[in-house]
């Protein structure tokens, strides 16, 4: 399984990518820093899912997101927001614009490991 995080923050993406190679270990982890790296990366591997923070420089989260769906080649790509928001009205922007899932980054990385699992069991059987 390939898997693209697409994260500012360096810590969230070590942690991200251990919480996954735990619960998936034979997955793939790819990762940008930002939307437009995350819009190239996603071209070069076509990924099963695209994690992606909201809140990033260059191309936010919200962007990347349109972006994706704009895309003939990526539209259909299985996307998760990431945030540490728990804002309604940005949870429901999110769906409303086509992301599949919303995981709110969790305080611990067992809870983290379980929203992964939780998130790709419904989203890719």
């Amino acid at each position: 399984m390939n898997i693209l995080v697409v994260d500012d923050d360096s810590d969230d993406i070590v942690l991200f990518t251990e919480a996954f190679g735990t619960i998936y270990p034979n997955s793939t982890i790819y990762r940008a820093s930002n939307g437009m790296e995350g819009l190239q990366m996603a071209h070069k591997i076509l990924p099963n899912i695209v994690f992606l923070d909201i809140n990033m420089p260059v191309m936010n989260g919200r962007e990347t997101l349109l972006s994706i769906r704009k895309d003939s080649l990526l539209k259909n790509l299985t996307i998760c927001m990431l945030s540490t928001t728990s804002n309604r009205d940005e949870i429901q922007w999110c769906y409303k614009a086509g992301a599949d899932g919303f995981v709110i980054k969790p305080p611990s990385f067992q809870a983290l490991c379980i929203s992964l699992r939780n998130f790709v069991q419904l989203y890719l059987r």
